[in-house]
């Protein structure tokens, strides 16, 4: 992978790390921080298959590996790859594994993708580019827990997506305040059915218990409700339907 191309970057951000640090104590924050981490570790890429139209009505069997790389500080996770909108949809379903797989460590996520020319250096520690700064923008502009994709995902060439089952159309989480305009085009990853493909539990307790403080009920309040949207359109790509946003 190189230094420097257009990158697909998922910034995601552990919520209430002081609270979660105060309630629990360090050992045990200490211990589930060190199991968030082993799980971005070991993301180290996947096979991508998908079939691809020959245009005679026959298709063909694509495949491609999907390099993925990462980093952490503090109680924020970048993982990022070299943008192919083939293999898009691979990296969205190992972000919605890696949102579910905190979840049942008790650790709320909330994190922004963005596309765009970046540098990301692992081994010096560099990383800059215009998608860094907008999927932090897109990350603090949500009200919920969950990931969405930034304004660069509605522009030529990057608003088109090979399997539309990895993500849902969705604003009802957008905070509502001028400055976070237009930082998000109203498409997010469609966590909740991966949950429901790879789980065999319901997620709603889960939500439930990890909303333990008032002030920001509301991030868990919009997760329960997304859960909800999700299994109401578990089948909108297969209709021609309007795009019903939740909103």
């Amino acid at each position: 992978m190189d230094d420097r191309s257009t990158k697909v970057i998922a910034l995601l951000d552990v919520l209430g790390f002081e609270s979660l640090l105060r309630e629990r104590g360090l050992e045990r924050m200490l211990a589930d921080y060190k199991k968030l981490i082993a799980i971005v570790e070991g993301m180290d890429g996947c096979m991508c298959l998908a079939p691809i139209p020959n245009g005679d009505g026959t298709a063909s069997v694509g495949a491609g590996y999907l390099a993925l790389d990462k980093t952490f500080f503090s109680d924020t996770f970048l993982i990022w790859s070299d943008y192919d909108a083939f293999k898009l949809p691979a990296f969205c379903q190992m972000c919605s594994d890696f949102f579910c797989q905190s979840m049942e460590l008790g650790l709320p996520i909330r994190g922004g993708i963005a596309v765009g020319t970046a540098h990301m250096d692992s081994k010096t520690g560099i990383f800059m580019g215009l998608p860094l700064v907008e999927a932090a923008r897109a990350e603090t502009a949500q009200d919920w827990l969950g990931i969405s994709f930034g304004a660069s995902f509605a522009c030529e060439p990057y608003n088109r997506f090979t399997d539309v089952r990895t993500v849902l159309p969705c604003k009802f989480h957008h905070k509502r305040e001028p400055k976070y305009d237009g930082l998000l085009p109203g498409i997010v990853l469609d966590w909740p059915r991966h949950w429901r493909q790879s789980r065999k539990t319901d997620v709603r307790p889960v939500v439930r218990a990890m909303n333990l403080s008032p002030s920001v009920s509301r991030y868990y309040e919009n997760a329960l409700r997304f859960v909800e949207f999700s299994e109401g359109k578990h089948d909108w790509h297969l209709t021609s339907d309007h795009v019903d946003y939740g909103s």
